[in-house]
């Protein structure tokens, strides 16, 4: 199942509008530097970069970074964000490639790799255990790779209308009022016999234009399925974690992130 109408609506959002705080990017960068034990100039693999917050960062720290996604649009802004941070004479090392991320083809090129912002899980249970497989193949031996996941045991805050607004300049706004310019209407659902859930995005531009968008599917699985999919491709479980912000935060049914550490045995 090759679900790629992500890619559409990642296209548009985090060009437009979904740019994450600087502060929540700097905070997620201090958590892969620990739980990943990152040591200077080792090479580190992004899986589904988008835009190139993560990449960037960690290459001003010394990291000799390669981001991938599938979004050509995406790809092509975080590499001007590269040139600007390279125009300041630092020599960072990064790299970003448009890529499908069920066809890399790397081989113990990296110390350590990582999928943030639950993009494990967009394919069919085939093609999922195939992008574990390529990312086993690409570490090194005793590499490390870090994958967030929803939390299968707490998906009810997932399943519920909600509502993003924007005024004109691309702020988001906590309420409604007259500065609102764009909306996303989203809606989710869960099915419990496939794992699966199912988010529903309907887009209002300024224009008051509405765009509905196919809905996306993502697979959510449990940490016994994933210990398992792990083991199938030479790697091992050493860390589970409740959120990618504070490494002392426990896994739990409560959390509302499922954050696995695996090691390539």
């Amino acid at each position: 199942m090759k679900n790629l109408n992500w890619q559409s609506q990642y296209d548009f959002r985090y060009l437009e509008e979904w740019r994450e705080p600087i502060e929540l990017t700097i905070a997620q960068i201090v958590y892969l530097e620990k739980v990943l034990k990152l040591k200077k100039e080792c090479s580190v693999l992004e899986i589904a970069c988008g835009y190139g917050r993560h990449a960037i960062e960690l290459a001003k720290r010394g990291y000799n970074v390669l981001g991938i996604d599938h979004s050509t649009a995406l790809i092509e802004d975080a590499n001007q964000a590269a040139k600007e941070v390279t125009k300041e004479g630092n020599g960072i090392d990064i790299r970003f490639i448009q890529d499908n991320i069920l066809g890399l083809d790397y081989k113990n090129d990296f110390d350590a790799a990582y999928m943030l912002d639950m993009t494990f899980g967009l394919f069919d249970d085939e093609e999922n255990q195939l992008v574990l497989r390529n990312i086993a193949k690409a570490l090194k031996p005793g590499g490390k790779v870090l994958l967030e996941m929803f939390n299968p045991n707490n998906v009810e805050h997932l399943l519920k209308r909600d509502w993003h607004l924007w005024d004109k300049d691309n702020k988001p706004l906590s309420d409604w009022n007259e500065d609102i310019a764009k909306m996303d209407i989203i809606e989710n659902s869960f099915d419990p016999i496939t794992g699966r859930i199912r988010f529903m995005n309907i887009h209002i531009d300024q224009n008051w234009k509405k765009t509905i968008y196919p809905p996306n599917f993502l697979r959510v699985y449990t940490l016994p399925e994933v210990k398992r999919m792990l083991q199938y491709v030479g790697m091992k479980i050493i860390d589970v974690k409740g959120d990618t912000q504070d490494p002392t935060t426990p896994f739990s049914i409560f959390s509302l992130e499922m954050v696995v550490i695996a090691q390539l045995m």
